[in-house]
């Protein structure tokens, strides 16, 4: 690549057309291509830099640059013009061009080659520029299919960034992030919701049904999404009733609160694995309060001076009836509980009220599974596959699950389990993968899949934040190319089997030792593509042979 310099100057005739040239994203001069300058300008090359600058009072002001797209002309605003890509704004970064002007005129007289060994920190900072906004596009353009398709599998050959660039596009699009990695073994009841052993206070052992990673990932974001579209008096409301509400637990929890008395006998109270309220008297069922139910009723009653332990039946029954879709609670366990709650709303009322309370972010949530291809799919996912389809985001993908008898009237798919709008997926995956071929069908189709090659990828993990020395970066780069060409020319591989960037940066942890990368990661490796094949052996010479770059060697020389 080589950089120049032109003026936003297009005619000479003192104006500015730095922004008109950006918007068209186009550099342009005023002179034709017969000219001496015209023929400068029509020479820089596809690739090539471009740099919107000038001299004002002696001062460089610099407004855009862009990378050549076309070189053949485009005579839209002066006489010779080029299309640009990757337009960058400058307006903001001080390059320091060292004054290449004999008379230091105001405006730059001709398109003007940058000389690199008088500008290497320019030019340092130019490429540096230029890869954080080709990042940038290219995360964008992820980010982009992700937003409309809600599923994205990325694939390729190993080591090529596919779960670095999972999480950029989860940074980008400012999302929270779940994460779990998938296995042979992993199945349904880590992914969605299964019985899992727990013991009682008599150290018993039963079962009771957990939520899974997935699952609790889509509570979170359902609760955002209903959050998001609340007024600020609700948003007041849940506030107060979450801090009395919490502080009721932790005072159960440390033992604070053990037993409530009534006329007819006295109730342990605790608190069950999910953190439910439980009542239990001997020889009865046991009992609990929900909380959603609670959180009706308390803002119905919190500010009336209710004698709630005594309250009737009737009376509770009247206030159910009116806040909540049902015609009867339990009435000794709910009288109790939001006789608690008042107590301790009166305690902190006053905080609580002047508590600032601004309206809840609707977030995006990126639920990302690494080597999404290792797990059983229909093992995993079950009637999932319905639920997760784009096409049923939200509430129109509704399912009933396999243990849906056994869910909590507390949990919020308590009718059914969906996956709210606000989730995405981003699967990644290796393509040389043996289990790649099986995967079910039904599930391939609800995915986007987006190939991530070793090329496009290796200058954004070698040279951006790889802590790699200049030198070491294009050594690594100049080998890479080597060996995967060599790999591409044996019979029965493929760009499946490239050797992704990610290796090379273990050259950090062994002194830049391209020997010792050989040994101790990438041999190995190799010999696994190589095995059963008939020729292995001499193929694993050439590989060496082509890592090894004799050539490189000698033209450095």
């Amino acid at each position: 690549m080589n950089y120049y310099v032109i003026s936003p100057n297009i005619w000479n005739d003192g104006d500015n057309y730095a922004e008109e040239m950006r918007k068209k994203q186009i550099a342009a001069v005023g002179w034709s291509e017969d000219t001496q300058k015209g023929a400068q300008f029509k020479a820089i090359e596809k690739g090539d830099c471009i740099i919107v600058a000038k001299r004002s009072n002696w001062e460089w002001v610099y407004y855009f640059l862009g990378i050549v797209e076309k070189n053949e002309d485009l005579p839209s605003m002066g006489k010779i013009s080029k299309k640009l890509s990757h337009i960058i704004d400058l307006s903001k970064i001080n390059l320091n061009l060292d004054d290449w002007s004999a008379n230091g005129a105001t405006q730059i007289p001709s398109p003007q080659r940058i000389k690199k060994n008088d500008n290497k920190l320019v030019i340092e900072m130019i490429n540096k520029t230029i890869k954080e906004a080709t990042m940038k596009e290219k995360i964008d353009n992820y980010k982009n299919i992700l937003v409309y398709t809600h599923n994205l599998i990325l694939h390729g050959a190993p080591g090529t960034g596919k779960t670095h660039l999972a999480l950029k596009i989860a940074e980008e699009m400012r999302a929270e992030v779940g994460f779990v990695q998938f296995h042979p073994s992993y199945d349904y009841t880590d992914f969605v919701e299964g019985l899992r052993p727990v013991k009682d206070d008599s150290e018993q052992i039963s079962f009771e049904l957990k939520d899974g990673v997935f699952k609790k990932f889509c509570e979170r974001a359902l609760k955002n999404l209903k959050d998001s579209e609340k007024k600020l008096e609700e948003l007041k409301a849940d506030e107060i009733f979450d801090a009395v509400y919490n502080n009721l637990l932790n005072n159960i929890e440390d033992g604070e609160i053990s037993t409530y008395s009534t006329k007819k006998g006295d109730f342990d109270v605790y608190l069950s694995d999910s953190n439910q309220i439980m009542f239990n008297q001997k020889s009865k069922r046991k009992k609990y309060v929900r909380e959603d139910y609670l959180r009706v009723l308390f803002n119905d009653v919190k500010d009336e001076n209710l004698d709630l332990l005594n309250i009737s039946r009737e009376e509770l029954d009247k206030r159910v009836a009116k806040t909540t879709n049902i015609q009867h609670v339990d009435y000794i366990q709910y009288r109790w509980t939001l006789h608690q709650l008042v107590l301790k709303y009166k305690e902190i009322k006053k905080r609580l009220e002047t508590k600032e309370i601004t309206n809840i972010e609707k977030k995006n949530f990126i639920f990302i599974i690494d080597e999404i291809n290792r797990g059983e799919m229909s093992k995993i996912f079950g009637e999932l596959f319905f639920s997760i389809d784009p096409s049923y985001r939200g509430k129109a993908g509704l399912i009933k699950t396999q243990y849906q008898n056994l869910v909590s009237e507390t949990n919020v798919f308590y009718d059914g389990f969906f996956v709210p709008e606000n989730v995405y997926i981003i699967g990644t995956m290796n393509d040389i993968d043996r289990n790649v071929e099986s995967m079910d069908f039904a599930f391939r189709r609800r995915f986007t899949f987006k190939e991530i090659t070793a090329k496009e990828t290796q200058e954004d993990i070698l040279c951006s934040e790889s802590g790699l020395d200049s030198s070491i970066q294009k050594e690594a780069i100049k080998r890479m190319d080597s060996l995967n060409d060599a790999i591409s020319n044996i019979e029965g591989l493929s760009s499946a089997y490239h050797i992704g960037g990610a290796y090379f940066l273990k050259l950090k942890d062994l002194d830049n030792d391209f020997e010792k990368l050989w040994e101790y990661n990438l041999e190995g490796l190799l010999r696994e593509y190589l095995r059963g094949m008939e020729n292995a052996e001499d193929d694993l010479m050439k590989l060496k042979e082509a890592y090894n770059l004799e050539s490189f060697s000698s033209q450095q020389g």
